[in-house]
């Protein structure tokens, strides 16, 4: 992929999202993972991803937050994951 590698952002507090960046890494991604949904809003307002992986957390509502980054930035993917 040369210099242009997809950035994939995994939004997890997940055990199985640290494994997930890794495999991501070896294959030649750039994987980001960030384990609570604020932090999230702000990286995607910084750098945009090119795809956002997705785990329910307890306390939160991934719906919500997923309406809310489909209204603001709808050209980027999002991938529920369960784990």
């Amino acid at each position: 992929m040369g210099n242009n590698r997809y950035h994939i952002l995994i939004v997890s507090a997940s055990a199985v999202a640290d494994e997930m960046r890794l495999r991501l890494v070896e294959s030649g991604f750039t994987a980001t993972e960030i384990i609570d949904y604020d932090t999230a809003l702000e990286h995607i307002r910084h750098s945009l991803p090119d795809l956002i992986l997705l785990t329910k957390q307890a306390g939160h509502s991934s719906l919500l937050l997923t309406s809310k980054i489909a209204r603001q930035y709808p050209m980027i993917p999002i991938v529920m994951v369960a784990t």
